[in-house]
């Protein structure tokens, strides 16, 4: 997953407007380790959303085993984290994208 987060391109209108912060995720991993799909359970901006979402089903992911031992299907959090160099994280609301 640290290939993914370092093929992330910092979007323009983010750094404009210095938005930063966390895109949390939730994916449903299928038996295969592939995502499904997604939910977005949190984010400090749509510019910070769609950059995550354009590479979200790149990855890949062991299968989930049950208490049986069977492979199965799961959901899972996944934080993604955006940072400008020398700009101050703002305290604002959370926003749901």
């Amino acid at each position: 997953m640290d290939s993914i987060k370092k093929s992330f391109v910092y979007p323009e209108e983010c750094i404009n407007k210095a938005i930063q912060g966390k895109v949390e995720i939730r994916l449903l991993i299928d038996k295969n380790g592939k995502p499904l799909k997604h939910i977005v359970k949190k984010s400090p901006g749509r510019c910070l959303t769609l950059e995550v979402e354009s590479k979200l089903y790149s990855l890949r992911f062991s299968p989930a085993i049950n208490k049986e031992g069977k492979i199965t299907k799961c959901w899972l959090n996944v934080p993604f984290s955006f940072v400008l160099e020398g700009v101050k994280p703002k305290k604002s609301k959370k926003q749901k994208n």
